[in-house]
């Protein structure tokens, strides 16, 4: 038992909480064992290939994304006001002030 009065998780099969006894010796999770939709099983080949391929790029976007909020605190960090961020992404610093603003991680001079 752990501090807390609850039984240690073990490596032995067993029931779950809900009841149902898991498989032992489960396959390692890969991309041939996870299991796609019923509505991307029935594209063709080719569409496939684009449908992955745009999932690729929407990975690239959300790391592009989150780079740009590093940079654009690093700027707020460092002084720069809202109108040089805008400036750098091609819109008005009152447009950049109200796209990252309202993160969490603006604080005292940051939030103007």
């Amino acid at each position: 038992m752990s501090k807390r009065g609850r039984r240690e998780r073990t490596d032995q099969a067993g029931p779950s909480r809900t009841g149902a006894i898991p498989a032992v010796d489960p396959e390692p999770l890969t991309a041939a064992t996870v299991v796609e939709p019923r509505s991307i099983v029935k594209l063709e080949p080719a569409a496939r290939r684009t449908l992955h391929e745009l999932q690729a790029v929407a990975l690239e976007l959300r790391q592009a994304e989150e780079r740009q909020r590093r940079l654009v605190r690093a700027l707020r960090n460092a002084g720069a006001p809202w109108s040089a961020v805008g400036w750098a992404v091609g819109t008005s610093g009152e447009a950049a002030r109200q796209r990252w603003n309202t993160e969490k991680h603006w604080t005292g001079e940051d939030a103007r």
